[in-house]
This record gives C-alpha cells, structure tokens and sequence, in this order.
C-alpha cells in the first residue's frame, strides 16, 4: 500500500534460510517509498471524487486519468540500475536472526 502523494516506491523480498533444528525460513518483504508520505496525522489519499479527465491530474507530470476507477495514475518508471535493483541477504542481516 502506498501513500497517495507518494512518487516512487521499491519492494524486496529476501528468504532467509535457517539452520537450527527446525529448518525454517524467513521471508522479509520490505518497501521504501520516496517523497511525501507515511507522515504521522496525515491523510493517506486526499478525499473527493475523483478525476474525470487527464487534466484533473496535477500531482505528478504526464499522469493520466484512468476512468475505470477515477484515479489519476502517474507513468510507471523501473529503474535500470542493477546496484538499485539488487537485495541482498546480507543487507537483511540474516545472520543475525534468532530462533527461540
């Protein structure tokens, strides 16, 4: 879920093996988000109803009104940055999860 306001958000998902008796795992999904958002008393969409066309979408450049669900909907961007792209185990600190 991501704040209305919100430019740009990545996610990840990592699966950390285990090696205690058990053989479990643990999986970690994380998001981040970029610009406004996630801020403590803050509306998470602004309320209304909607756009109707193109031009009521003002937020973000080049968004789009799509009129199934009037919501205005802003280019899609994926990052061609493999550093970006990659999650490592290690920067979950799988090792330092502990079992009971």
């Amino acid at each position: 879920m991501a704040w209305g306001k919100s430019s740009e958000m990545g996610c990840g998902v990592t699966s950390c093996p285990m090696t205690d008796s058990q053989m479990k795992s643990y999986i970690f999904i994380v998001c981040l988000y970029r610009d406004i958002g996630n801020c403590y008393n803050e509306q998470f969409y602004d309320f209304g109803n909607g756009c109707q066309r193109d031009s009521d979408c003002t937020t973000f450049p080049g968004s789009k009104c799509e009129r199934d669900t009037n919501l205005c909907i802003a280019p899609l961007v994926i990052s061609q940055n493999v550093e970006l792209n990659q999650f490592s185990k290690d920067s979950m600190h799988c090792h330092r999860i502990q079992t009971k």
